[in-house]
């Protein structure tokens, strides 16, 4: 099993219902003593679909990234790989995935990095017990 599987598999556990939400809909998991996890559904394109995972904080009554992520899910290929990365309190932004006039551009040693953070975070997430306390979830269309 690849990486990007086993990220994919772990996303799941998580979020069970990922493929069935519509554009717009979103999670939000409290799990405490941890921050929240959010997730939301960006876009779904040829490639896949474009989702973000967040954890966040409130600065000054700013909210803060700590992290947030872009994912493009390959419901077909059952893969995960990350897009962007953002940590507002390192002033830290990446973009790996990007589209440049509809085609996917890739910066690919960047990628391998992420998604590397990726496997362990969402590693992480089910160790913390987010895909358990998923199943409390209260369920947010794209209108609520």
């Amino acid at each position: 099993m690849t990486r990007e599987e086993r990220i994919y598999k772990r996303l799941l556990k998580i979020f069970p219902d990922l493929e069935s939400m519509d554009i717009g809909g979103h999670r939000k998991i409290e799990n405490e003593p941890y921050m929240p996890l959010s997730m939301d559904i960006l876009a779904d394109t040829e490639y896949g679909r474009i989702i973000s995972i967040a954890h966040n904080y409130d600065q000054n009554g700013d909210l803060m990234a700590d992290p947030d992520m872009q994912l493009l899910v390959s419901f077909k290929k059952k893969a995960v790989q990350a897009m962007t990365f953002q940590n507002d309190g390192l002033g830290i932004y990446q973009e790996c995935l990007f589209f440049d006039n509809g085609k996917l551009m890739v910066q690919m040693s960047l990628l391998k990095s992420l998604n590397k953070f990726l496997d362990i975070w969402t590693k992480n997430l089910i160790a913390q017990g987010f895909a358990k306390a998923a199943n409390t979830l209260e369920v947010c269309d794209a209108e609520g």
